[in-house]
């Protein structure tokens, strides 16, 4: 009883307890909120890159290889591989011209990456649909203009192409600062070509030979198609929205002169760049790549024209090392450096139990002689401790949770006072700030919190559990 007593006294009676609760409080709440905006930012891009891609790809160099089909019935085989889909890469350039409703008159090259992909298979492997702007609810996505589009374009005097999703951020035009807009109302991101309007796409067709332009050395013959916009890509990752050109898988080896999509000539079979492969658990990753390895060194035995081709297998997490790295690496310094704030807050709880040691001598001198164990008084501090601890770590979660879930509001008004953007959605692409908490982070945080405030307070606690009833009262 008389521990519990006379710690609620030394709680209640030293404005330094205050000042190391606050700086708990400071510190666990500040460490929460970037964990929460980190962690949102770290999530957001592994969704997108997995999102973006699939479990697994297996892909080839930029001449693409042939029997694609018959190897990913092979693939499919797999006992842990759910669904395959061919996939054809091509860099191209694409010209976009200013639609007259966004009244930025002129036209747009920029560079791409052309993906012709099968809609009903890629939405299997990936989230292709859920990043999709219109066909999101849409249970089959598909290239198709919709009719009402088709019918107005056919009133205008304008041909319906084979159409094509562009990345939203392909499609947009940000004004730069400053610059003069049509109307002072004019949006600063806006959208130059609308569903129903013409793209045309160019690219270099590569031969299975690796020749540029599909010719003899010095014939480079550029391809050039119209594509009709259907829709708009939005992953929320600039790398994916800004460069991303879906059509259709047939179409893009037309586009790359990669054989002949028929299959009829047996001499010039139709070539794809990638496989990618959804698995049924992503755990047995490793496992299955090295089953699908050996499948392709046994697929390939069989045809001389794969003879020579070879494949990378690799994870998308192996795809995107780079940019996740960079992303875990930020993450971790932020979380560090923050970190120092708790745990410094630890050594200014120590520090404020040394004071009250040296202070409360006379105090431990008469509770060692009425009987107190070394243990008891040991308690006493390390109890104060615990309590200040839990006390800040608490209210620093509560502010956190309150902090994380208005961030938005306290971004614009922050923006406001101060007249700068705090986060910009041009540079991340985010429509608000991300945040990702979890629980058992939390909890991890609070219970180390409170275990390093006990442990600094060790010292002070074992020299008052030390202290002997004749020394403390020698001078009293």
């Amino acid at each position: 009883m008389y521990r519990s007593v006379l710690c609620l006294r030394y709680l209640m009676s030293r404005w330094l307890t205050l000042l190391a609760t606050l700086a708990v409080l400071i510190g666990v709440g500040t460490l929460l909120v970037v964990m929460a905006v980190m962690g949102g930012f770290v999530k957001e891009i592994r969704q997108a890159c997995r999102g973006g891609l699939a479990d697994v790809v297996i892909e080839h160099d930029v001449s693409g290889f042939s029997h694609y089909d018959e190897f990913i019935d092979r693939v499919n085989r797999h006992p842990n591989v759910a669904e395959a889909t061919p996939v054809v890469q091509l860099f191209a350039i694409i010209r976009i011209t200013a639609h007259r409703s966004t009244r930025y008159a002129g036209t747009l090259n920029r560079s791409c990456q052309v993906l012709g992909v099968r809609p009903g298979e890629i939405t299997r492997v990936s989230r292709f649909r859920e990043f999709l702007m219109r066909q999101k609810e849409v249970e089959r996505p598909t290239f198709q203009v919709r009719e009402s589009v088709a019918d107005r374009m056919r009133l205008l005097g304008k041909r319906v192409h084979p159409g094509c999703i562009l990345g939203i951020e392909l499609a947009s035009y940000h004004v730069p600062e400053g610059a003069k807009k049509p109307t002072p109302d004019a949006p600063d991101t806006v959208l130059l070509c609308p569903e129903g309007e013409k793209v045309i796409v160019t690219t270099l067709p590569i031969s299975e030979a690796g020749i540029l332009g599909g010719g003899a050395f010095g014939a480079v013959n550029p391809t050039m198609r119209p594509y009709t916009v259907v829709d708009f890509y939005k992953s929320r990752l600039y790398e994916f929205d800004s460069s991303i050109l879906y059509v259709p898988f047939a179409e893009a080896q037309k586009l790359g002169e990669l054989g002949d999509p028929s299959g009829a000539n047996p001499a010039d079979p139709p070539r794809a760049h990638q496989i990618r492969v959804a698995l049924r658990d992503y755990g047995q990753a490793k496992a299955t790549i090295a089953d699908l390895q050996e499948a392709w060194v046994a697929f390939k035995a069989d045809r001389p024209r794969l003879k020579q081709v070879f494949l990378s297998f690799l994870t998308w997490e192996q795809k995107k090392a780079s940019v996740l790295a960079a992303w875990n690496m930020q993450w971790a310094i932020m979380v560090i450096i923050i970190g120092l704030i708790v745990f410094v807050a630890g050594f200014l709880i120590g520090a404020v139990l040394a004071m009250i040691v040296k202070e409360k001598t006379r105090d431990i001198g008469i509770l060692k002689s009425l009987g107190a164990s070394n243990i008891g008084v040991a308690r006493i501090f390390l109890t104060y401790a615990a309590v200040v601890s839990a006390v800040g770590a608490m209210l620093g979660y509560v502010s956190a949770r309150i902090f994380v879930y208005y961030i938005d509001s306290i971004e614009v008004f922050v923006a406001d006072v101060m007249n700068i953007e705090v986060f910009s959605r041009k540079v991340y692409y985010f429509d608000r700030i991300p945040r990702y908490e979890d629980p058992w982070q939390a909890a991890v945080v609070v219970a180390c919190t409170i275990l390093w405030a006990v442990l600094c307070t060790t010292v002070a606690a074992w020299k008052a559990a030390r202290l002997q009833p004749v020394e403390a009262l020698r001078y009293e």
